[in-house]
């Protein structure tokens, strides 16, 4: 008599343990917390200090070292994206992500496998350069809106101060601070043409990949055939990645717009 094989006991999945927050989030804003905190440290204390000693506080004091305080932190976004690198892991998951659009790309017209291949290999070329535009967008777009937020509200602020200062010589301080800061920020924002470079670099991502959509969605728009349609591609990636260099080195500011702006300062003082 046969003899039956016991049932097989299941397994049931062990849930492993709740790993802890990861305190990836709280070091990536570690230097806003530290340049912030500490120097917001420093008008507390000229409140707290002469309160204690029994002397007047001189709030005017106090707004000029909350102004810088706060000029200070508010730059280090613009910090972050400027000190931003590509790495090897970014890339490798660009084309990654690049591989799976590809081979789950469903257009009117299928796409044949060595279009597939070609689109991959000419994506894989490019790779490097669109973070590249990635990073570059975002770094003038950090700096665009830094000097924005700095320079309007000096426009209101500096009249009103002005009225308010009367004789107090750590009021006209904050006056003169806030007048020269506004001053460097339009300066360095013209001269190194942050608002131009920021529209060159979005503008290139954004048409490059634009293109791309329209290749894998719609290869008709491109040509008849395999051949023709690859050929428009790569002319029309030429074509961007050219207009993103002429822009980026027309851009580039140079020591006479550097000396043209010096003389033109220098005219408006007078004698």
């Amino acid at each position: 008599m046969a003899t039956q094989d016991p049932p097989e006991k299941t397994q049931t999945p062990v849930k492993e343990p709740a790993k802890a927050a990861s305190p990836a989030r709280f070091s990536s804003n570690l230097d806003f917390f530290l340049v912030g905190g500490g120097l917001l440290l420093v008008p507390l204390a000229l409140i707290v200090i002469p309160r204690y000693l029994g002397h007047a506080i001189d709030y005017w004091i106090c707004a000029i070292w909350f102004y810088i305080a706060l000029a200070l932190a508010s730059f280090v976004p613009v910090w972050r994206a400027a000190s931003r690198r590509i790495t090897p892991k970014e890339i490798a998951d660009s084309l990654s992500k690049a591989k799976t659009a590809i081979d789950s790309a469903r257009p009117v017209d299928p796409l044949e496998q060595p279009t597939k291949d070609a689109l991959f290999l000419n994506f894989d070329r490019l790779a490097g350069t669109l973070i590249f535009w990635k990073f570059e967008a975002a770094k003038y777009r950090a700096a665009h809106y830094y000097c924005l937020f700095w320079t309007i509200p000096s426009a209101v602020l500096i009249p009103i101060l002005t009225q308010a200062v009367g004789g107090s010589s750590g009021g006209a301080t904050l006056v003169t601070i806030i007048s020269a800061f506004t001053a460097i920020l339009l300066a360095f924002h013209k001269g190194l043409k942050i608002e131009e470079n920021f529209r060159a670099f979005r503008h290139g991502e954004s048409e490059f990949y634009d293109l791309w959509r329209r290749m894998l969605d719609r290869p008709s728009a491109f040509g008849g055939d395999a051949i023709s349609q690859l050929k428009a591609y790569v002319i029309e990636t030429e074509t961007i990645r050219r207009f993103v260099r002429n822009a980026e080195t027309n851009n580039m500011a140079t020591l006479d717009e550097a000396r043209q702006m010096l003389k033109s300062t220098e005219s408006k003082k007078g004698p």
